[in-house]
């Protein structure tokens, strides 16, 4: 099978999207949602399904920024852009998220009697000031840890630019950078962003036309991410600094099979599907976990008034949360793009179309 087959979602290299990537990167986003399904353990016990999802988007978003950076002067008009595709939607999301937060405290706490909605890392009882003072300088501002650390990056471009241009510098950068993480010496970054941001950065300065193909049978190579997978779960932060190599090996294991799977199948009808709800990647990430809290605030409410404490209803409550979650944004975002696509490119941080 020749590499034009394999290719069949990319578009041309001068693109600022790869379709494979995109796909890949909204996939890692819907297993983001399900790994925050756990925040009411009064509903259900939720376990993480990958640490891998951020790395993979970390890996995604650097390639795609460097790939298209091809001298020095081309960064000033790359970070212009990503200003507008990422700073600005961050503060307009978190403050959205502030400010919910803060009417449903008080909803709750009049007509329920049961506080405020509890969201994780303490958000309700924040002042507007200790608001933006955890967003923008705190290192990790709840489930916008991950935007934060992209934004946070941004000034570093042009030392990112020139430390993975040498093909042999990635031997050096990750050794050095797991180095740092063992003995505790990075601040604000998040080890499951910093080390594979560099990976995916120098994959763009030396693979700008395409990434690689895992050669082999697509549905082995299935199997094998599956395993990978699998794995990753065991690996625990008491291992060490042992944890972080392993955690790197298979994450960037994943992101390289993810790649491939979806050159593979990507006439099968679930990538289909996928590539067919990019348009809501953004809000996806951005508002699912408020969304979560009130769907999860609701059956809380339901189960204490109506008393059901059945095991089998427990076992589909993560699944019913998913799927109203992902139903709600989609509607959301689909109804934004049709009846006010100003909005809704300034919420994506997408460019206005010409």
């Amino acid at each position: 099978m020749g590499y034009t087959r394999l290719v069949c979602m990319t578009t041309n290299s001068n693109d600022f999207h790869i379709k494979e990537l995109d796909t890949l990167r909204f996939l890692a986003i819907a297993f983001v949602v399900v790994n925050h399904l756990g925040g009411k353990p009064q509903l259900y016990s939720a376990s993480i399904v990958s640490h891998a999802t951020s790395p993979i988007m970390a890996c995604i978003t650097s390639y795609l920024m460097y790939r298209s950076i091809k001298e020095s002067n081309q960064i000033f008009s790359k970070l212009r852009r990503r200003v507008h595709s990422i700073v600005v939607p961050y503060f307009l999301w978190t403050f959205i998220t502030y400010i919910f937060i803060q009417f449903s405290k008080l909803v709750m706490s009049i007509c329920f009697d049961m506080g405020a909605f509890n969201i994780n890392h303490s958000l309700p009882v924040w002042s507007l000031k200790e608001f933006f003072v955890n967003y923008v300088i705190h290192p990790n501002p709840g489930a916008f840890w991950y935007l934060q650390n992209l934004i946070l990056i941004l000034p570093f471009t042009y030392v990112i630019f020139y430390l993975v241009k040498p093909i042999w510098s990635i031997g050096l950068l990750i050794p050095v950078l797991i180095s740092l993480y063992g003995y505790d010496l990075v601040p604000y970054f998040s080890s499951r962003f910093l080390p594979y941001y560099f990976f995916g950065a120098w994959m763009g300065a030396h693979y700008s036309s395409h990434i690689p193909s895992v050669p082999g049978n697509k549905y082995a190579l299935l199997v094998f991410a599956i395993f990978l997978t699998s794995i990753n779960e065991f690996v625990t932060p008491n291992w060490g600094g042992v944890t972080l190599i392993i955690n790197f090996i298979l994450q960037v294991g994943l992101f390289l099979l993810g790649v491939s799977l979806m050159r593979r199948f990507c006439d099968a009808s679930i990538v289909k599907f996928f590539h067919s709800k990019l348009h809501i990647s953004f809000y996806l990430h951005a508002a699912h976990s408020t969304v979560i809290t009130v769907i999860q605030s609701v059956l809380m409410i339901g189960l204490m008034y109506f008393g059901a404490d059945d095991p089998y209803l427990r076992l589909i409550l993560p699944l019913i949360v998913f799927l109203a979650t992902f139903r709600f944004i989609d509607v959301l975002a689909t109804q934004m793009m049709l009846r006010t696509p100003n909005i809704y490119n300034l919420l994506s941080g997408q460019r206005r179309k010409k």
